[in-house]
């Protein structure tokens, strides 16, 4: 015959101690999540998500940097010059020319394309990056002085009411136009 009194194990939890001193529930079946358990997790799991994504966005977002600066040359009169100017950013970063005004060197102006009796000419392009190149023909001994790029991605930048929160940031070149010698 068959063994009077065996019980399998698995059937009925075993109550025993752990090396704690804590009871432990060895071989106990899992108890199963009610409806509105699973219900409250799941809600609360995407609560976190959605959460998490908020931050991730928010953090994904950084201020103007550049990857390249305009870079400073001495050139002779009736030549052309380029100053090239990269910057980075999360939201794309607007960049604007700037350049010393006659001998004060404390007063700058704002390039446009055209200026200079249409002898500046400005390239920008903005991707995910913004790439901008200042042309200027003909150049003549006026011509020398500081040229600034200057970037932005904060967007009262331009706002004259309300105080940016992150100042333009600025790289400077300078560019000497000298006479040509006659030998």
């Amino acid at each position: 015959g068959g063994v009077t009194g065996w019980r399998d194990r698995r059937e009925q939890p075993k109550d025993t101690l752990t090396s704690r001193g804590r009871p432990s529930r060895a071989g106990a079946k899992k108890r199963r999540s009610s409806h509105s358990e699973r219900r409250a997790m799941a809600t609360t799991t995407s609560l976190l998500l959605l959460l998490l994504l908020f931050f991730l966005d928010c953090a994904s977002a950084y201020t103007a940097g550049f990857i390249k600066a305009p870079l400073s040359d001495v050139k002779l009169i009736e030549d052309s010059i380029e100053l090239d100017c990269e910057a980075i950013g999360k939201p794309t970063p607007e960049i604007q020319w700037w350049a010393v005004e006659g001998n004060d060197t404390e007063v700058m102006s704002q390039l446009y394309d055209g200026a200079r009796q249409q002898r500046v000419n400005i390239n920008f392009i903005y991707d995910l990056d913004a790439k901008s190149t200042i042309s200027i023909m003909n150049l003549n001994i006026e011509d020398t002085g500081t040229y600034e790029c200057r970037a932005s991605n904060d967007p009262y930048r331009n706002d004259l009411k309300m105080i940016p929160q992150v100042k333009w940031i600025l790289s400077q070149a300078t560019v000497i136009v000298i006479e040509r010698e006659w030998w």
